[in-house]
C-alpha cells in the first residue's frame, strides 16, 4: 500500500444523536399517517350521531369516505 493513505472518517456523538431525532422525528409523523389511511372513515349519518329517538328509525343510513368490502363490514344497532 505504498503511496495510499486510509481515510479515516470520525463521526461526533452530536452528528448521530441528530440523526437517531431526526429518524425518530419522521417515523413519528408517518407511521401513524399510514395506519389510519387504511380504514375508512364515516362521513355522515342518519339519524345523526348522538340522536335520541322516541321510537326504532325506518331506515339507518350511514355514509363513508370510501367503498367499504361487504365481507369485512358489520353495522349493529342497539337500543337500551
Amino acid at each position: 500500500m505504498a503511496g495510499r493513505e486510509r481515510l479515516r472518517i470520525v463521526k461526533s456523538p452530536r452528528w448521530t444523536l441528530r440523526a437517531a431525532a431526526a429518524a425518530g422525528v419522521i417515523l413519528a409523523v408517518g407511521w401513524p399517517a399510514s395506519i389510519a389511511a387504511a380504514h375508512a372513515a364515516l362521513k355522515s349519518s342518519n339519524p345523526k350521531d348522538g340522536a335520541v329517538l322516541s321510537a326504532a328509525p325506518a331506515e339507518l343510513r350511514l355514509t363513508f369516505n370510501e367503498k367499504l368490502q361487504d365481507d369485512f363490514t358489520t353495522v349493529r344497532l342497539r337500543g337500551l
